[in-house]
């Protein structure tokens, strides 16, 4: 699987460890903090992270910003979402099989069966979408994974927590249509004959999270100059106006790792720049034993 699906995806493994993905970031004079919750979208259902340990810092937060994009009360959310949706889907309600050959979309079905379980059932429904969001919805199958996202939101609301989004859909929309273009047909075949490749870039990446190498994680996030803008840069500057809005409070940010430390415009660069005193906090990461 290609570099820049990390960038959404940013699946890993790792094991319980201490690791620099949460950061104190205060202002000179104190009136404004912001902690950065650097996550994983999916984790395998046997991970567990320290849900206590980030539940208390969203409780002591005034306000919760996450980068799933949630219902945040603007009217504007379903029609947003809606054309997201439809964006990732092929167009006039068109499916997989529509754009390969017989033989093809058997071959794709059957790398998706060996290597991930999944079912035609499964298949089918996810056949749907284009080819980068149709492999997220079988590599990452719910029924074995979870989103760190969804539960840290979850904690939010359940301390009934103002949460607001840190996307537009200009920005989402741009993104996805960049993966549409770069992640079409040929990718998905390219990928699928190449199954027996013993590592894939999300795999790399994987084990160098497992070894806390962050150095080997931005070399390969930041291999493609494009995909680092568009699904990194262009939307974390439009966060950093959003940020700007919520000084003087206690601010928590979840949201993928690659946003906190990749690109000119990662958010510790940011608050850096603007003289924030800036500590790495200790936090368990999910142990698999």
């Amino acid at each position: 699987m290609q570099k820049a699906l990390l960038f959404i995806l940013f699946v890993f493994a790792a094991f319980q460890a201490k690791a620099q993905v949460f950061y104190e970031c205060k202002s000179l004079n104190g009136d404004t903090t912001f902690y950065l919750m650097g996550t994983c979208h999916y984790l395998p259902k046997t991970a567990k992270f320290d849900t206590i340990l980030l539940g208390n810092y969203i409780r002591n937060c005034d306000v919760v910003f996450s980068e799933m994009y949630i219902d945040d009360g603007d009217i504007s959310y379903k029609t947003a979402l809606s054309n997201l949706g439809k964006n990732k889907r092929y167009k006039n309600d068109g499916l997989l099989k529509d754009r390969v050959t017989k033989i093809e979309y058997q071959r794709i079905f059957s790398y998706y069966h060996s290597r991930f379980g999944v079912s035609k059932k499964q298949f089918n429904w996810a056949s749907y979408y284009r080819p980068w969001a149709m492999d997220s919805r079988l590599r990452h199958n719910l029924k074995e994974n979870y989103s760190m996202d969804h539960i840290l939101y979850a904690i939010a609301k359940a301390a009934r927590k103002t949460v607001r989004n840190l996307d537009n859909e200009d920005l989402l929309y741009a993104a996805s249509s960049k993966l549409n273009s770069v992640f079409d047909i040929n990718w998905l075949l390219f990928m699928v004959n190449g199954e027996k490749i013993t590592m894939t870039d999300d795999e790399i990446i994987a084990q160098s999270y497992l070894k806390q190498d962050t150095a080997r994680i931005l070399k390969q996030l930041s291999a493609d100059p494009e995909h680092q803008r568009y699904l990194i840069d262009d939307r974390n500057r439009h966060w950093l106006t959003v940020f700007e809005k919520y000084c003087g409070r206690t601010n928590f940010v979840y949201c993928g790792l690659a946003h906190v430390i990749s690109g000119q415009y990662a958010l510790l660069n940011y608050f850096r720049s603007k003289h924030y005193s800036v500590k790495a906090i200790d936090v368990n990461l999910p142990d698999f034993r």
